[in-house]
C-alpha cells in the first residue's frame, strides 16, 4: 500500500481569527457608536474583508504565505462545441411604447467550452503550480436577434378616443 501525502489547502492563520474578531466589532460598534460612526466602521471592515480576501487568494499552496502567487502564463488546452439552451424574450409594444405582451421562447444555441491551464509561481519559494480552468463561453448575439420587439397598430378611433377632446384655442390665447 503507497502512502499518499495529500496536502490540502489552508486558510492563512490570521483569517478565521481577523474575520470572527471584525465581525464582532462590527456588531459592538453599530450597538454602542453613532450611525456615521458605524457606517465608517462598517466601510473599514469591508476594506479589511476585501484585503484579507485578496491575500488568501494569492496565497501559496507550498509555503501558505500571502500575497506571493504571481502568474507566470496561460495556454489553451482544448476548445469543443457543444449545445446549449438560451432564452429569448420577444415583448410586445403597442403604439406607445408600453409593454403589452412578453413571450419566452427557447433555442438551441452553439457554446464554446474551453479547457484553459494557468501557471503560476511563488515570489517566496520559486514553488511552480498549474490549474485548470473551464468556461463556456456563448457567441454574442446581436441585440435585435437576442430581444424581439413587436409592435401592435391602434386604430385611428381608438387614438381619437384616448387623446380626448381637442383644446379650445380660442379660450388659450385669448384667456
Amino acid at each position: 500500500m503507497t502512502n499518499i501525502d495529500v496536502k490540502r489547502k489552508v486558510l492563512p492563520e490570521f483569517m478565521i481569527p481577523g474575520g470572527i474578531t471584525a465581525l464582532l466589532l462590527l456588531i459592538i460598534f453599530f450597538v454602542t457608536l453613532p450611525l456615521s460612526l458605524a457606517l465608517y466602521m462598517l466601510a473599514a471592515m469591508l476594506i479589511f474583508l476585501g484585503i484579507t480576501y485578496a491575500a488568501y487568494k494569492t496565497t501559496c499552496p507550498h509555503c501558505n504565505r500571502a500575497f506571493a502567487k504571481t502568474s507566470t502564463g496561460s495556454e489553451e488546452l482544448s476548445r469543443r462545441k457543444e449545445y446549449v439552451r438560451k432564452t429569448f424574450i420577444d415583448r410586445v409594444r403597442n403604439a406607445y411604447g408600453e409593454i403589452v405582451q412578453t413571450i419566452e421562447r427557447v433555442r438551441v444555441v452553439p457554446a464554446y467550452c474551453v479547457t484553459t491551464r494557468k501557471h503560476f509561481a511563488c515570489k517566496k519559494c520559486q514553488h511552480i503550480w498549474s490549474k485548470d480552468f473551464t468556461k463556456k463561453e456563448l457567441p454574442a448575439f446581436a441585440d435585435d436577434e437576442d430581444e424581439h420587439v413587436h409592435y401592435q397598430s391602434r386604430s385611428a378611433r381608438d387614438l381619437k378616443e384616448s387623446l380626448g377632446p381637442p383644446p379650445d384655442l380660442n379660450k388659450f390665447f385669448w384667456g
